[in-house]
């Protein structure tokens, strides 16, 4: 089922240089879906007599962005995204013996659910039921409910909750030197497509579910050394710091926990077979649009 938006709501109040605004959409079926997207940017131009934005070039000269459209460039320049995606951890209770070790996946999928649908809170209670269900869910199915790859991970979420999961790779574009990131650091050109790829998704409102290498993200909340395999939400990013903003279920503490794009895209491996070829899988994401039932 595709997104259609009823009503595109834009507020604009000029602080200063910058502005916020607003974004939130209805799903086709009746069934709200809540896209909140806050933005903060620099005005350089001004707005256009048609609803065109009017930037100037490199000379001062002053041009429509026609080829885009209004909306399109607004959305584009968009610099801060965070998606209300409610949260508890894999472990809601603190117990983190099995299932709940291993139910990075489960809890995922649990937190997408609820944000496609609108639902903004979820209780230990619900998130323990939840992840209960899926392993017994997966057991049935697949005889184990351990170390889902983003394939398997996208059929139990669309078997289970109806999620429409598009498993996306982000290995398009050739692995060259780049530009200087925000922090100095040079990235390649893969790695800067894959990174925008990701910001994307998240300005259309679209959660993304990230398989990764665990021990790469060095969060300082892991038992350490940190789990070999490991999944999260990414429910946005900051321009301004060079952050993508995710609601890490490995950790009590991981609600709209950061990580700097350089960090999650070089741990960001889907699960290749074995725990330990981590670092073999390939980059995939799971593009999480909507929900059928």
């Amino acid at each position: 089922m595709k997104y259609g938006y009823l009503w595109f709501g834009a507020l604009v109040v000029a602080l200063g240089m910058g502005v916020w605004v607003g974004v939130s959409g209805v799903k086709e079926s009746g069934v709200r879906s809540v896209t909140v997207v806050e933005v903060k940017r620099e005005v350089e131009g001004k707005m256009g007599e048609k609803g065109n934005e009017v930037d100037k070039d490199d000379k001062g000269n002053m041009g429509n962005r026609e080829d885009k459209g209004y909306m399109g460039a607004m959305m584009d320049e968009i610099e801060r995204v965070v998606l209300p995606v409610p949260f508890q951890s894999q472990a809601p209770f603190g117990d983190w013996r099995e299932p709940w070790q291993e139910a990075c996946e489960e809890a995922s999928l649990v937190l997408a659910s609820r944000f496609v649908r609108g639902i903004g809170t979820l209780t230990k209670d619900e998130m323990r039921d939840e992840i209960l269900k899926l392993v017994e869910f997966q057991n049935a199915r697949y005889g184990d409910y351990k170390d889902s790859d983003a394939d398997r991970t996208a059929q139990i979420g669309g078997e289970v909750y109806g999620l429409e999961i598009e498993v996306r790779e982000l290995t398009a574009g050739a692995s060259r030197q780049g530009e200087i990131g925000g922090r100095g650091e040079i990235r390649g050109m893969r790695e800067m497509e894959g990174i925008s790829e990701i910001r994307k998704m998240l300005r259309q409102g679209k959660v993304v579910i990230a398989p990764l290498a665990g021990r790469l993200l060095k969060n300082p909340y892991f038992r350490q050394p940190g789990p070999l395999y490991h999944m999260l939400i990414i429910r946005g990013f900051d321009e301004a710091t060079g952050e993508f903003i995710t609601n890490d279920v490995g950790t009590r503490r991981g609600e709209g926990f950061r990580y700097s794009y350089s960090t999650l895209w070089n741990a960001l491996h889907d699960f290749p077979g074995e725990k330990e070829k981590i670092l073999q899988g390939v980059k995939r994401v799971l593009v999480v649009s909507g929900c059928k039932f």
